[in-house]
């Protein structure tokens, strides 16, 4: 069963004025869209509550797993407007295939491509208008997944090697995880 992401509209998305004024020099990792892909695991439900929400920040709570042991992934893609209007992502399979060999490297749960793809197209789609039409500029869209467990003891599945490393400097090649 793959996930549907019902779109709760932003109660105060920007402006189109405010939009094409940070459009027109967007930068890189300063502003964010009105919207954001969510989706929650359980053991017992697998892949559930999923959703294009508003923009805003998570509440953790002090012992989450991705505090205390960095179990976290990171996929960004690129997004472009062509001159017909359409936006297309580069891609997004092989960071949906990465996305989960690396949450699998993990031990968190993998997200099935057609639900990592799902959630983009939603996201992209609520958000069109923030994706930049000229000039070379693109839009960075980025997922992520966290550990939200609650825990100060070891991670249940447990790899110990050290011919494997976890992160890499810059982050590259087959598996995306971050440092602590």
């Amino acid at each position: 069963m793959s996930l549907s992401f019902e779109v709760r509209p932003h109660p105060s998305p920007r402006s189109d004025a405010e939009r094409q004024a940070i459009l027109a020099a967007p930068g890189f990792g300063v502003h964010f869209t009105d919207h954001m892909a969510v989706a929650t695991w359980t053991a017992a439900d697998g892949w559930h509550d999923s959703a294009i929400v508003p923009y805003g920040p998570f509440s953790l709570d002090p012992a989450t797993a991705v505090l205390h042991y960095a179990q976290q992934v990171f996929e960004g893609l690129k997004a472009y407007q062509h001159p017909d209007g359409s936006v297309r992502l580069f891609r997004p399979d092989q960071n949906a295939a990465r996305m989960a060999r690396s949450s699998a490297r993990l031990a968190l749960p993998e997200l099935p491509a057609e639900d990592f793809l799902a959630s983009l197209d939603a996201v992209i789609a609520a958000d069109a208008g923030w994706v930049p039409g000229t000039g070379d500029w693109f839009h960075k869209a980025g997922s992520a997944m966290i550990a939200e467990r609650s825990t100060t003891g070891a991670p249940v599945t447990a790899l110990v090697s050290g011919a494997m490393p976890r992160a890499w400097t810059p982050n590259w090649g087959k598996y995306r995880v971050t440092r602590r």
